[in-house]
């Protein structure tokens, strides 16, 4: 991308310089070859113009996916092993509540977000994994669809019913 800012510059330095300036004299100002040069001028400054659009837009890009990375506190939605939709709430002060479309609370807990990782601690509820240890995960959050990857749990149920489909923001 810079080959062609450096190209214009470039290209404007030689129609400037003395060794082109005796090959395009004053007197063929309205040649060709003058027109030429400026046709060439012309195009590497449209090529300039292209290439910082370009630059713009991925620069765009990874400002989007950086936007994406940010853990959003909110409720997700899935639809569980068993066929039934299930929400998973984070809320204020690092707690989070998975319950099912009734309303009915399965488990309460805590988390903790750093960078992409989340850990999860189980305090109670029917299906809370009180004696555990904190599960770990990757998180991915993009588009509204946020994913989770086992880094280390040993509960199994908490692992599939985290893991294994997206969560869908809930709006």
């Amino acid at each position: 991308m810079w080959t062609a800012i450096f190209t214009l510059d470039h290209v404007h330095f030689v129609s400037q310089s003395e060794s082109m300036q005796i090959i395009l004299p004053e007197s063929t100002c309205g040649s060709g070859l003058r027109r030429n040069s400026a046709c060439v001028h012309v195009a590497y400054r449209w090529l300039s113009f292209v290439t910082l659009a370009v630059l713009v837009l991925v620069v765009a890009g990874y400002a989007r996916v950086a936007q994406a990375t940010e853990f959003q506190q909110a409720s997700y939605s899935r639809t569980s092993p068993r066929g039934e939709k299930v929400i998973l709430k984070f809320g204020d002060k690092q707690k989070f509540v998975l319950s099912g479309a009734d309303g009915k609370t399965l488990v309460e807990g805590t988390y903790k977000v750093t960078n992409d990782q989340i850990e999860f601690t189980d305090e109670k509820g029917p299906f809370a994994s009180k004696d555990a240890k904190p599960g770990k995960y990757k998180w991915q959050l993009v588009d509204g669809k946020l994913n989770f990857t086992k880094v280390e749990d040993e509960s199994e149920g908490q692992v599939k019913g985290i893991t294994g489909a997206t969560w869908t923001l809930e709006k």
